[in-house]
């Protein structure tokens, strides 16, 4: 289209060069010479509307990993720029401590599982006593002070010590193989190593910020809006994504997400629009420039941008019959930059003025350079009578 375009200027600027010399031959009070012009059908066409928005790339997910427990590092897994798998291993503390601990809280457990074994035992023969002397003191072979102290014995060994012990060796156990699992850092998910900022050796703590992952498998781009947009977007609306780092190919986006309310100091929506990015091409921080549609008329009446004339607030094409340039007043809709939509003022079958038509006249005499003219005489020969042997002399000049 841009080829065809530049051979069309070029064609007009030639023919319209040829038309003002031979205008000088010609002597005051003869018909002015047609004005060279191209021109172009009208089409049926999709016209989109786009806004362009810029923004940054970001990974879709990203996270700072440090330890739950305070250690220092015995192991570092990973480097700067690896992949790794969810789950895997980015470094590990130094266990040695932890684990004598934990050999210890399981000593103790071992001790208070059979203390608890015993003291069940203690428990059913003391109830076991107890019932013999209920009955011995109910017959009166013992007396009220010998039933009284083995009540109390039975007593004594209801009260549930053991359990109390064996619980508190379980939780004792459990939190300490807690702590070793700690020890042992892992990826919350699958992504990049964007920063490694731990050694071994050093003493680390839960607030310490270890190693930096990304998920670049998608990519988010953050972009804002105006009011006037805003509501002509919709979520999983497609769009392009330009990001001229990483080729010159457009990506294809998708509208993840819309604000609901707009930025108290802006005053504009933000907008999320997620990329697929199985290469890996695009990278966090690349700037990013964002296509999004806001308007579209299917089937609509088009031409070209350059072929409207504004006339004031008026705007108006010129079509060619035969060999007469005719103004015709139109109302436009929307453009996407090479084409405008026509929606009052043109039926469909008219040759427009593309090149040539600024300055141009209602009724103006016009030659149409290359092909054929309208009304089928061939482009040059221009009207019956004088001009069109001065059109005949320019297409001799052009020659």
């Amino acid at each position: 289209m841009r080829l065809l375009g530049a051979a069309l200027v070029a064609a007009a600027v030639a023919l319209y060069g040829c038309a003002r010399s031979q205008q000088a031959q010609v002597p005051g009070g003869q018909a002015r010479p047609p004005v060279a012009v191209a021109v172009q059908k009208v089409q049926r066409a999709t016209v989109e509307k786009e806004l362009v928005v810029g923004g940054q790339v970001a990974g879709i997910r990203k996270a700072v990993v440090g330890p739950k427990v305070s250690g220092r590092v015995a192991d570092v897994a990973v480097a700067l720029g690896q992949y790794v798998a969810a789950g895997a291993v980015l470094f590990e503390l130094d266990r040695t401590e932890v684990e004598s601990q934990l050999r210890q809280a399981r000593a103790n457990l071992t001790r208070a599982e059979e203390n608890k074994k015993l003291a069940d035992i203690n428990r059913e023969n003391a109830r076991k006593k107890l019932e013999r002397y209920k009955e011995l003191f109910a017959a009166g072979a013992v007396s009220q002070d010998a039933y009284e102290q083995v009540l109390a014995e039975y007593e004594r060994a209801m009260v549930k010590t053991a359990e109390a012990d064996l619980e508190g060796a379980r939780a004792q156990l459990e939190v300490l193989e807690a702590q070793l699992a700690n020890m042992t850092v892992r990826a919350p998910f699958g992504g990049l190593v964007s920063k490694v900022n731990v050694n071994v050796g050093e003493v680390v703590s839960p607030s310490s910020q270890c190693v930096e992952l990304v998920d670049i498998g998608r990519v988010k781009v953050a972009v804002s809006v105006g009011e006037e947009e805003v509501n002509r977007l919709r979520v999983g609306q497609e769009c392009r994504v330009v990001v001229a780092a990483a080729g010159p190919g457009p990506f294809t986006g998708k509208i993840t997400a819309i604000g609901p309310a707009a930025d108290d100091k802006s005053k504009a929506f933000n907008v999320e629009v997620t990329v697929d990015n199985p290469e890996g091409l695009l990278k966090p921080g690349m700037y990013a420039e964002v296509h999004l549609v806001v308007g579209r008329a299917e089937n609509a009446l088009a031409v070209p941008v350059d072929a409207v004339v504004s006339k004031g607030n008026k705007k108006a094409v010129f079509v060619v019959e035969g060999d007469t340039a005719r103004e015709r007043a139109v109302v436009t809709g929307i453009s996407d930059g090479k084409l405008v939509e026509v929606k009052e003022g043109l039926a469909g079958d008219e040759q427009v003025v593309v090149v040539g038509q600024q300055g141009l006249t209602d009724g103006a005499k016009v030659v149409v350079s290359g092909g054929a003219a309208p009304g089928g005489r061939p482009a040059g020969a221009g009207p019956a009578g004088g001009t069109g042997a001065a059109a005949g002399r320019q297409a001799g000049a052009k020659q």
